[in-house]
């Protein structure tokens, strides 16, 4: 029998935030998306930021707007893709000490 793995929540959230991520770039970078990948992202996405909203810190909220907004305008959906673009530039301003350029591009 397999011992039983036990993570507290905060390593559970990070866990899931990771996989999460790599799963949205994973798809955005699939040139053959389906419309079931394109929702796969956007849930995704969501789900990826509430998770670093719960461990991460701005950064990590700043970043989760930034997948948001990418997958949005990938998708071609441009309400949404620029409401969380301006929260990843609110969140860009206000965690600015502790963003690299590429997270300012």
């Amino acid at each position: 029998m397999e011992a039983k793995q036990t993570h507290t929540l905060q390593e559970a959230h990070e866990y899931f935030g990771k996989t999460l991520t790599g799963k949205v770039r994973e798809l955005l970078e699939r040139p053959d998306r389906t419309r079931t990948d394109n929702e796969m992202m956007v849930h995704a996405s969501h789900a990826s930021l509430y998770r670093w909203l719960q461990v991460g810190t701005g950064l990590h909220h700043q970043r989760g707007e930034w997948l948001i907004a990418c997958v949005f305008t990938v998708i071609g959906v441009a309400g949404p893709a620029l409401r969380h673009a301006e929260r990843c530039l609110e969140s860009t301003n206000e965690f600015a000490s502790t963003t690299r350029d590429s997270d300012r591009a």
